[in-house]
């Protein structure tokens, strides 16, 4: 069993969104970056909110670095960070992990 880490976060500028990948890349905090236009619709400060947003998912295996990374350089307030933990084959695992 192999696993490895996909965290996720949104921008509202695709620019930003492909600047942030490629800094996390950089700093070798993720070994693939993912990008994809989404439409969020949600509540903020009492206003619905209809947005066109970028989603970001980066594989990892350096969660806590690169949570600190998002929680230090993103442009939100309140940045969407969603963590999932899944299992994975050895060989992509081994991608994830630099080898």
């Amino acid at each position: 069993m192999f696993k490895i880490f996909i965290i996720s976060t949104t921008f509202d500028q695709e620019e930003k969104c492909l600047e942030f990948a490629k800094a996390i890349l950089d700093l070798k905090l993720c070994a693939c970056c993912q990008v994809s236009q989404i439409r969020s619709l949600y509540n903020w400060k009492s206003k619905f909110n209809d947005e066109t947003e970028y989603k970001l998912e980066c594989k990892t295996l350096k969660k806590n670095e690169l949570l600190d990374f998002i929680k230090n350089n993103h442009n939100y307030d309140l940045p969407e960070i969603i963590i999932q933990e899944l299992e994975t084959t050895e060989s992509y695992y081994n991608f994830v992990k630099g080898d």
